[in-house]
């Protein structure tokens, strides 16, 4: 049975309703049909793709059902690829073939009656790892119409590559500048990811982390960054979705938990957004300023608390530390943000970001300082 509408997102409805954004930022809990509806759609309209995922590994394994278990008696390879409940759907047959180590094409693919796989026709997408993207020189990828990066908010557990962000925009920049060379429309970015941690690679590259945390705290579910052309969709599951999910025993036992507020609910359970908020200045003096990506940030205290924000002061007295800088990062480090991290812990710092909560909290995570 094909997906119900009810309960499944289309990212080609907020395609047309915004159809001047290059970038749309989907995040959803499982089974929300974020991939499965970009794929098919991108299948359904002719429209070629880049495929994206994290590693070569998940390339590779996604590719290597075509050339499993041939010769024996069982004639269906194991499929890990996002196309096998399309083709169970809709009854076609795409399938994922390695070129590469972390390269591959989709092609749609005839299966004789012993079980061999042919594909036939022109490659409807490609597959490319994000870890190797960079060892691929000189391709042209100039016909592809989407970038789509799945799961682009790593899992708790992953070791991921602290410049993925950059990777991806890499790999955006040489597709799109093709393109663009060629007189073709602008590249499209569909990246999505489920509800896990707001501070990730690709967010903070983009620097939307705080527009998707103010979108948490708020309830909003989409905000469109006209200027910057970038769209992004908190999805929030249907009444008709809780519904079908009532006799699940999983949603039962694990939806009040912050895996499945997580999962189900589209919540970022596992980021602590208490000390993010404002605050009114009155009685509060300067610390200490510092920037951060070109960003000015303040530090005020009053009375044994603390505000970090973006309202100015004029006092030229106080230290300024420029934090894109290594030297200034570890002068901050030392004399304010060790004092400032114990405080947070005793809920004595609000910031009116939730980026530089993480910055603070997690100084070592952000800087390697050597």
């Amino acid at each position: 049975m094909a997906k119900n509408k009810k309960y499944y997102y289309n990212i080609f409805d907020d395609i047309a309703a915004y159809p001047d954004a290059w970038a749309y930022m989907i995040v959803g809990g499982r089974s929300t049909g974020k991939t499965y509806g970009a794929l098919k759609g991108d299948l359904l309209d002719k429209i070629k793709f880049i495929f994206a995922k994290r590693t070569a590994d998940d390339v590779n394994l996604m590719c290597s059902g075509t050339k499993m278990i041939k010769g024996t008696d069982d004639k269906e390879d194991p499929d890990y690829t996002p196309f096998a409940p399309i083709n169970r759907d809709i009854g076609t047959n795409i399938k994922a073939y390695q070129l590469y180590n972390g390269l591959g094409v989709f092609y749609d693919t005839y299966t004789d009656d012993k079980g061999k796989d042919y594909p036939t026709g022109a490659p409807i997408g490609n597959i490319i790892g994000l870890s190797v993207a960079t060892k691929f020189k000189g391709f042209d990828m100039s016909d592809c119409e989407h970038l789509i990066f799945d799961e682009f908010i790593p899992r708790k557990w992953e070791r991921i590559n602290r410049g993925e962000g950059d990777q991806l925009m890499d790999l955006y920049a040489t597709v799109a500048r093709d393109r663009i060379l060629r007189g073709k429309k602008p590249l499209k970015l569909l990246a999505l990811a489920n509800a896990v941690n707001l501070y990730n690679p690709l967010s903070n590259t983009m620097e939307i982390t705080d527009i998707m945390a103010d979108m948490q705290i708020k309830g909003q579910d989409t905000v469109y960054i006209e200027d910057r052309g970038i769209f992004i969709r908190m999805l929030e599951g249907t009444e008709d979705f809780r519904k079908a999910l009532e006799n699940d025993p999983v949603y039962k036992a694990m939806g009040h938990t912050a895996w499945g507020q997580m999962a189900y609910d589209n919540q970022f359970a596992y980021d602590d957004l208490s000390s993010v908020g404002k605050t009114q200045l009155k009685g509060y003096k300067p610390v200490c300023s510092f920037s951060y990506k070109k960003h000015p940030h303040y530090i005020y205290q009053n009375s044994g608390k603390y505000y970090i924000c973006e309202s100015a002061f004029n006092d030229r007295s106080k230290p300024h530390y420029d934090l894109d800088r290594e030297n200034d990062q570890k002068r901050f480090y030392i004399e304010h943000s060790i004092d400032l991290r114990t405080e947070c812990i005793n809920d004595n710092v609000k910031f009116t970001n939730y980026s530089m909560y993480y910055l603070i909290v997690n100084y070592h995570k952000v800087f390697q300082l050597r």
